[in-house]
């Protein structure tokens, strides 16, 4: 048997309408021209919020990319300043390599001279 009493949605003016139940509201008894408006509302918001999830996804991707070149850039920073000092080190070392052996004020002459008298080790080790 149709149900017809008054519309449960407080704008209806309908005092008798065949009412339907509201797939969103389960408790609810509405007419057919608010089911239909509470359908496209639901609806719309559904595709409000996929569209919200959508834009939050790529808010997310696009931090994500700028932080992967912030911290590329930081990196490549660092590697330069890396490069820099190991350019350093090595004029340094172009730089102590200039001089001949015999000025470097690093070097100790050692005299040698030949030993005619020891021939073996063993000799050596019994003196």
């Amino acid at each position: 048997m149709p149900n017809f009493c008054p519309c449960s949605e407080r704008s209806c003016t309908e005092t008798a309408v065949h009412l339907v139940d509201c797939a969103h509201h389960r408790t609810k008894l509405v007419c057919l021209r608010h089911l239909l408006e509470h359908d496209r509302l639901i609806n719309y918001n559904q595709q409000y919020l996929d569209k919200l999830h959508k834009f939050k996804k790529c808010q997310q991707l696009t931090q994500n990319i700028t932080n992967l070149f912030e911290n590329d850039s930081l990196n490549i920073e660092q590697h330069r300043l890396m490069l820099e000092k190991l350019k350093q080190n090595i004029e340094k070392e172009k730089q102590i390599n200039q001089y001949p052996t015999e000025s470097s004020p690093f070097t100790e002459q050692v005299k040698t001279e030949p030993i005619d008298e020891i021939s073996t080790i063993d000799e050596l080790r019994r003196n």
